[in-house]
């Protein structure tokens, strides 16, 4: 079964403010209020939702991690609200004259997620995938 979830705000101010059962009633319920539409298969998100309580009932949690993408150094966690979701892609970003590469990352603990972005770091470069000098 479908449900459309009509939301709005951004970020973490961002919350459902109503659901629907058809779309076009949420489309304009939508246009009125200014929000935004999701579309979420409802038996989906149920087998999602039970992933998310036993990831976290196994000691995971959800960091985001940016370290340099040349060297490694200066690696920085932050532990998110867990969420229904998988690792993110890998983004790189130039801060001034250092490339940062970042990911939010599923981990069991703060080292681990540095570790797994590290690992991943190193795969890139090897690879020579996004690599700036």
């Amino acid at each position: 079964m479908k449900v459309f979830l009509v939301g709005e705000g951004e970020y973490e101010d961002w919350h459902i403010v109503a659901v629907f059962s058809d779309e076009p009633t949420a489309n304009k319920y939508s246009d009125v209020i200014g929000g935004e539409v999701e579309e979420f298969e409802v038996n989906e998100e149920v087998g999602k939702l039970k992933e998310l309580i036993n990831r976290i009932e196994n000691g995971y949690g959800y960091y985001q991690v940016r370290m340099e993408l040349i060297t490694g150094d200066n690696a920085h966690t932050e532990i998110l609200i867990p969420r229904i979701a998988e690792d993110s892609e890998i983004t790189v970003n130039k801060w001034g004259i250092i490339y940062m590469i970042h990911q939010t990352i599923w981990a069991r603990s703060e080292q681990e997620a540095i570790k797994i972005l590290n690992d991943r770091r190193i795969e890139r470069r090897a690879g020579n995938e996004e690599v700036h000098n």
